[in-house]
């Protein structure tokens, strides 16, 4: 790469020319349901930035045998209701200094070294955050606070699904509620913080506990929380997609089984009522919130009431199964005990993940795994219904007519300039009953 007199418009030049194609690549493959889910940016409104989709709730009952010389069937109509899918807005971000910038200007090398490592880190972290919101539920829920801080010790322990929503250096807050009201003195983490001044993850101690620091990366023993807090990216309560989580719900089995055990569901699905449209509770076999092993019989029962309660014949090439490290070496173990599993006869997916084939009939259905899929779960997802609408494919934000804006806080004007990447999408699905998750599975 030629350098020579590096300014901003030839940084930019250069982002967009040699960065930004392995940069989309690199995020079209940062996850398998990114990369195997369809893209829809034509149904997406540029009003509202809303996905607007039609639910069928009904079939057209325009049929009936009738005796010879009668009357035929009266004409109906299927019935639809609309479903509004609000995109949620996904950033990442990169900063150069003035000095990184002038030290490139004789330097080829110097410059790449200072793109490549920002760029990296950047997408790095924009693929971890976007894949773990493929399964929250659109609130942006990380995970529960075990146990009161007393204000003398940095370790913070949580629930499930614990730390494995988490990542070290991530800006978190918490709140009493996951939706609604606001956060408590001496009861929430960086109650009254600012982002770049909250409280990060510091170190990860182990699945259920990490270390609390401060936005210096000190390890910080003054904050207090209280029980039963729920933590959060900061900023980020109720501004992120909805996942799997809400959309592979059911709102009528809540009190016998839910995701976490918790006792609830996700009542309303992008503004629709699940107990007035009961077709949006998506298919779900559970063990009353008791975890048992996994069996080939749990999985095709639940892939037999998925087509009981679809009203349609499943179409297994295009279901995926997706699920857990430890629910996919148990599974594993079942065939090998049976000599049945062959690593050799593992499936290849687009993209290049690979999967182990679950035997369905004359098909077999790929399960692969996700670091982040819900623990002790396994979700069994109808490909033909289940899409990511967004408004365009990742970009650079250069509304203001450059990619590059100096940094300016309330502290005054900096020698830095920051590059936005920038993602409008959501996940939705058109057929709920078509999706399916076995649930208390022992990892």
């Amino acid at each position: 790469m030629a350098v020579s007199g590096q300014t901003l418009t030839l940084f930019a030049g250069a982002l967009k020319r040699d960065y930004h194609g392995p940069i989309i690549d690199a995020l079209n493959n940062m996850s398998v349901l990114y990369r195997l889910l369809d893209k829809d940016e034509e149904s997406v409104s540029g009003e509202d930035l809303k996905a607007y989709v039609p639910i069928k709730i009904r079939r057209n009952q325009g049929i009936g045998a009738r005796g010879e010389g009668g009357a035929l069937p009266t004409a109906r109509y299927v019935k639809t209701v609309q479903m509004a899918i609000p995109l949620a807005y996904n950033y990442g971000a990169i900063q150069f200094t003035g000095q990184a910038i002038k030290a490139s200007q004789k330097s080829a090398t110097a410059f790449a070294n200072v793109v490549d490592l920002e760029i990296n880190s950047m997408v790095e972290a924009i693929k971890v955050d976007t894949n773990r919101q493929f399964f929250g539920d659109g609130t942006g829920f990380l995970c529960m606070t075990n146990g009161a801080g007393a204000g003398d010790t940095s370790t913070v322990t949580v629930d499930t699904p614990g730390t494995q929503w988490l990542e070290e250096g991530m800006p978190i807050q918490s709140f009493p509620d996951k939706t609604t009201g606001s956060a408590e003195a001496d009861s929430d983490i960086s109650e009254g913080l600012t982002e770049s001044t909250a409280h990060i993850v510091g170190k990860i101690i182990d699945d259920t506990s990490f270390t609390l620091h401060d936005y210096n990366d000190s390890e910080i023993t003054t904050e207090q929380w209280a029980d039963n807090r729920y933590i959060f990216r900061w900023g980020a309560r109720g501004n992120e997609m909805m996942g799997l989580k809400g959309i592979v719900d059911n709102e009528a089995i809540k009190s016998e089984s839910s995701w976490f055990g918790d006792g609830t569901a996700v009542t309303t699905i992008q503004g629709l009522s699940r107990e007035t449209y009961p077709i949006l509770n998506a298919t779900i076999k559970h063990n009353s919130n008791t975890n048992t092993p996994i069996t080939e019989k749990r999985i095709q029962d639940l892939l037999d009431s998925i087509e009981k309660n679809a009203g349609k014949t499943n179409d297994n090439k295009s279901l995926i199964i997706v699920t857990t490290y430890g629910v996919r070496q148990n599974y594993i173990d079942l065939l090998q005990a049976d000599r049945r599993y062959d690593a050799s006869h593992d499936l290849t997916l687009v993209g290049g993940w690979r999967a182990v084939p679950y035997q369905a009939g004359n098909d077999k259905i790929p399960m692969v795994v996700d670091r982040h899929c819900i623990p002790n779960s396994l979700f069994v997802l109808d490909r033909r219904f289940l899409k990511i609408y967004r408004a365009s494919d990742f970009d650079w934000m250069d509304m203001d007519g450059s990619m590059f804006q100096r940094k300016i806080d309330s502290s005054g004007r900096y020698d830095s300039y920051e590059a936005i990447l920038y993602c409008y999408m959501n996940l939705g699905a058109t057929s709920f009953k078509n999706q399916g998750a076995l649930r208390d599975i022992t990892e």
